[in-house]
C-alpha cells in the first residue's frame, strides 16, 4: 500500500503545473499508451479466447461461451478501472492540448472495444458518473452531440435486439441466469456488515476477508471497514477529500474523473489495484498552471 500511495502523495505534494510543450507531450502518451493497451488485450483475447483465465464466463459472437478479458491486469475489474484512467485521462489532456477529430475517434473507438472485452458494469457506471458530473460542471452541450449520442444509443438498442453479443450484455446486466443482478455482491456486502463489529477500531486485518473468511469484498468502502476499521477507512476518506480538494483547485477538468473513480469503489476494491492506483495518483497530479514557461 505505502509503495502505491506514497510516490502519488510526493507527486501531488511538489507539483507546480506544466507548460504547453508538456501538455501534448503528455496528452500523445496517453492516446499511445491507451491504444497499445486495447491492442495487448484484442489480440490477447481473440487469439487465446479458449485459454482466458477470470471469474466469469460469457457468450461472445462466433466464440461461444469464453472468459471475460482480464488483460494486463489479469482481472476484469481491474483492467476496467485501468482503461478508464488511460481513456478518461487521454480524452481530457486532448480536451486540454486541443482538439483532434481523428485522435477522438480513436479513443472512442478503443472505449468501445474494452467495454466489449471486459463486459464491466462498473466501467460503464463510472463513465456515465463522469459525464453527468462533467456536465454539471461545464453548464453546456451541444445539441448536435446530444443528437449523436441519441442516434448512437439508438442505433445501438436497434441492433442488439437480435444480436447475441447484447443479449449476452444484457442479461449481465439485468442479472438474468446469475444470483442477483450484482453477481452475488449484495449477499457478499450483507455478510461483511455482520463482521465489522468483530474489531470496529483497528479491523481483522489487511486482506482477512478474504484470506480467512473467503469473502471478495468488491467495495473498496466496505473492504476498508472490516480489515482495517474506523481508523483506517477516516484516513483513507481523508486522502481522497484532500485529493478532491486539490484537484478541484488546480485540474477542475479532472474533477469528474476522481468522482467517477471514487463511486466505482462502491462496486470494486479499486484501493488494492497495483496496476490502476498508481496511474490514477499521476493522471491527478497533473495540471497546467497559468504563467508556467518553458
Amino acid at each position: 500500500m505505502l509503495e502505491m500511495y506514497i510516490p502519488g502523495v510526493l507527486i501531488l505534494a511538489f507539483s507546480r503545473g506544466i507548460n504547453e510543450r508538456q501538455q501534448k507531450g503528455i496528452t500523445l502518451f496517453f492516446i499511445v499508451l491507451f491504444v497499445l493497451v486495447t491492442l495487448e488485450t484484442s489480440v490477447g483475447f481473440f487469439v487465446q479466447s479458449q485459454a482466458l483465465t477470470a471469474t466469469q464466463m460469457y457468450k461472445y459472437p462466433g466464440m461461444g461461451y469464453v472468459f471475460r478479458a482480464g488483460g494486463v491486469a489479469k482481472d476484469s475489474s481491474a483492467y476496467s478501472n485501468l482503461i478508464l484512467l488511460l481513456g478518461l485521462t487521454a480524452f481530457i489532456e486532448l480536451k486540454t492540448a486541443g482538439r483532434n477529430t481523428l485522435l477522438f475517434i480513436i479513443i472512442f473507438i478503443c472505449f468501445l472495444i474494452n467495454i466489449y472485452l471486459s463486459m464491466s458494469r462498473s466501467l460503464l457506471v463510472a463513465v456515465l458518473v463522469y459525464f453527468i458530473f462533467t456536465l454539471g460542471i461545464e453548464r453546456k452541450i451541444k445539441p448536435l452531440t446530444l443528437i449523436l449520442i441519441a442516434a448512437f444509443i439508438i442505433s445501438l438498442l436497434i441492433f442488439g435486439m437480435n444480436n447475441e453479443y447484447f443479449s449476452s450484455f444484457w442479461g449481465r446486466l439485468s442479472g438474468a441466469n446469475q444470483q442477483d443482478i450484482s453477481s452475488g455482491r449484495f449477499t457478499t456486502w450483507t455478510l461483511l456488515l455482520g463482521l465489522v463489529g468483530d474489531n470496529p477500531l483497528l479491523g481483522v486485518g489487511y486482506r482477512l476477508s478474504t484470506e480467512k473468511y473467503g469473502l471478495i469484498p468488491d467495495n473498496m468502502f466496505l473492504s476498508l471497514s472490516v480489515e482495517t476499521g474506523v481508523v483506517g477507512l477516516v484516513l483513507y476518506l481523508s486522502f481522497l477529500l484532500s485529493l478532491c480538494a486539490f484537484v478541484y483547485k488546480n485540474n477542475r477538468g479532472k474533477f469528474p474523473l476522481i468522482i467517477a473513480y471514487i463511486i466505482s469503489g462502491i462496486f470494486i476494491d479499486i484501493s488494492t489495484f497495483w496496476v490502476s492506483v498508481p496511474l490514477f495518483l499521476f493522471t491527478m497530479s497533473i495540471y497546467k498552471k497559468r504563467g508556467v514557461r518553458d
